[in-house]
């Protein structure tokens, strides 16, 4: 009977879970925590000042309870008054 093989994505995932997991979420925490800056950024050019601070808290809040749809709230509403 032949062993179920893993495919090569699914050998690199394990490595990088079981061998340097400590290297993993140090990566994927600095490219998250470098794009949210990156979006706040973005946010305080590209809208005024109350709908960027609404969006900010709401961006924060998310990510804090773990549920996109209060960022996605913030967004449709920009999206309604234009």
């Amino acid at each position: 009977m032949d062993k179920p093989r893993k495919s090569l994505f699914e050998e690199l995932n394990s490595l990088a879970y079981s061998n340097e997991r400590e290297r993993f979420v140090e990566q994927k925490g600095e490219n998250l925590i470098s794009g949210a800056i990156n979006l706040i950024e973005f946010i305080n050019r590209e809208f005024d000042e109350d709908v960027a601070l609404d969006l900010q808290k709401r961006l924060v809040n998310s990510i804090r309870s773990g549920d996109i749809r209060k960022f996605k709230r913030g967004i449709n509403s920009v999206k309604a008054k234009k």
